[in-house]
């Protein structure tokens, strides 16, 4: 009898949150993105999707919006509010934010990254 190899199986959606910013102004996507971190640390979540569009909607097709995120999270106002790295994901429509939980500040390991918001 021949045996047909298993499919490895899907891997488990790791804990999250999702903070959709696009379409706001860069002023009212920087309030809601400081609510939600904080709201996401508060939970000990330490993985958040920050989804900014890639900025082909606006006059100058250029993506604004990211690029005022990227600088709110490097400030020391990311940095309070837990930031502790964070990479483009989805074709550079959203960030993938990983956040300090009790009061650690490391990079993950390869075990806490998934591929659920790879771009593959």
């Amino acid at each position: 009898m021949t045996q047909v190899p298993r499919k490895k199986p899907p891997p488990e959606p790791l804990p999250g949150h999702e903070i959709d910013l696009h379409g706001l102004t860069p002023e009212a996507a920087l309030r809601t993105l400081a609510r939600e971190l904080h709201a996401a640390r508060v939970r000990r979540v330490r993985r958040v999707l920050v989804i900014t569009g890639r900025g082909m909607g606006n006059p100058a097709q250029k993506p604004i919006l990211r690029a005022k995120v990227e600088g709110y999270l490097q400030s020391g106002d990311g940095a309070r509010l837990g930031v502790v790295s964070f990479e483009l994901a989805a074709r550079g429509g959203a960030l993938v934010v990983y956040l300090r939980v009790d009061g650690v500040a490391r990079a993950p390991n390869e075990d806490e990254l998934g591929d659920e918001w790879d771009d593959d």
